[in-house]
């Protein structure tokens, strides 16, 4: 079953392997006229990101041309392959500039079969030599690029060498018994052991070539497996999982397994538990702390990914702030609190309907006055919204015989049965002035 982890920061090697394997769009992508001669001073996306590296500061005075295969699914972006990215990190590694020449393998050009004669990537050109195999690359590399040194002594070399042999043999068998699932966990408890006595990493606490190597691999191994076989590292082997995941500190912060397309996250789990610690946040419930991580998911999405919290919570009582604010259309009105100098100097006016309910009367229609100085408001069911002048004079002799004063003003929306011609003609009889609020305000 594939997994998915949380990480509390991008170190500069996971930060890499996540830009040259699992996101292998994010890196530069640039077209090549069949000569192959054309330059690109860019640098990728990660490289950015990790070393802000400009051309000026390598010893290269100009990129080196790697070839590498094109993605199959998507133009103009890098394909998958983890002898390539092998090559991109140790570049990356050394902070060498390059530029990638994209090959389509469904129909390779000519040039392309003229540096690589056998039609294979990586080839990369190094004092005007195109060389190919990974192995060599990267050996040729630490030859003409020592700083800094990526050698991997040759009694640690061959540390987990045997993993992605056993991982192609497992991921095409078609018979669980065979043996090959074994065979592949022979080898990660095998190398698991080995980082438990002498890890982080392969050549100790120091990133090596062989490092390098085996990230790509691994990260092959977890996606694939998953997605083919529904298998991934047990959580018995603790040591590989963290080498995988997190390269420069080992730390693994929470953990999810994928269940019917989602990633379901353990939040019981000791290492999801220390993350919220880490970064939780005093006087919020458990459930309310993932919602917040997660990007404020709605709680039916919550229940499909932390089903062990929500059905501890009362739905009807988790409220998020944030996410009631976020679906208000505009900010929030100021709380003024500016009234008329005295009694129906000014009378707020609104029409709401239809109602898709009758009511008794047959009414599916209302009209308001709103006092401006008492707050007093008074409610008129219409059963048709042409009543709105009828109403209004009834509301104004009411005013007139029971309180014996005179409307000064009548406010309104923009509403057109305030504009009638006889309701205007009304007004201005009767001296009152009409006010229409700005359009495009409720308020």
């Amino acid at each position: 079953m594939s997994t998915a982890k949380i990480h509390p920061s991008a170190s500069a090697l996971s930060t890499t392997i996540k830009h040259l394997t699992g996101t292998l769009q994010f890196s530069r992508t640039c077209t090549f006229p069949p000569n192959g001669l054309a330059h690109s001073r860019r640098t990728t996306h990660a490289l950015r990101i990790r070393r802000s590296l400009t051309v000026s500061s390598s010893s290269v005075s100009d990129p080196l041309e790697v070839c590498v295969k094109a993605s199959l699914t998507t133009p103009n972006r890098l394909g998958d392959c983890p002898f390539t990215q092998r090559v991109l990190l140790t570049l990356e590694e050394k902070h060498l500039p390059y530029d990638l020449k994209l090959v389509d393998f469904s129909k390779k050009p000519e040039w392309f079969l003229k540096v690589s004669p056998e039609g294979k990537v990586p080839v990369i050109k190094i004092d005007e030599k195109w060389i190919a195999d990974s192995d060599v690359i990267t050996q040729a590399l630490e030859e003409k690029f020592p700083n800094p040194p990526l050698g991997t002594p040759p009694e640690k070399a061959s540390v987990g060498s045997k993993i992605f042999s056993t991982f192609i043999g497992f991921l095409k068998s078609k018979d669980p018994n065979d043996g090959t699932e074994q065979a592949l966990l022979s080898e990660l408890v095998a190398f698991n052991d080995y980082l438990k006595e002498n890890g982080p990493f392969v050549d100790g606490k120091r990133v090596s070539a062989a490092d390098l190597s085996l990230g790509p691999k691994l990260y092959h191994l977890e996606i694939s497996l998953g997605h083919y076989k529904n298998w991934s590292v047990p959580d018995s082997l603790p040591c590989v999982k963290s080498y995988m995941k997190e390269l420069d500190t080992g730390r693994m912060i929470g953990s999810g397994k994928a269940h019917e397309g989602l990633y379901v996250l353990d939040a019981e789990s000791s290492s999801s538990r220390q993350a919220l610690q880490t970064i939780g946040m005093p006087g919020l419930s458990l459930l309310h702390q993932w919602h917040m991580r997660l990007g404020h998911p709605p709680i039916f999405v919550l229940d499909k990914l932390l089903p062990s919290l929500v059905k501890h919570c009362d739905r009807n009582n988790f409220h998020c702030d944030a996410c009631e604010l976020a679906k208000h259309k505009h900010s929030c009105y100021p709380l003024i609190n500016k009234r008329s100098l005295f009694p129906f100097m000014v009378i707020h006016s609104d029409v709401w309907g239809p109602s898709r309910v009758m009511s008794v009367s047959d009414c599916c229609w209302f009209i308001t006055f709103i006092d401006c100085y008492s707050r007093v408001t008074w409610i008129y069911m219409l059963r048709t919204k042409s009543e709105v002048f009828s109403c209004f004079k009834t509301f104004h002799k009411m005013v007139h015989t029971q309180f014996a004063t005179l409307i000064t003003v009548l406010r309104s929306d923009n509403g057109t049965e305030y504009i009638d011609g006889d309701f205007c003609a009304y007004l201005e009889e009767h001296g009152i002035f009409y006010q229409t609020n700005c359009i495009g305000i409720s308020e």
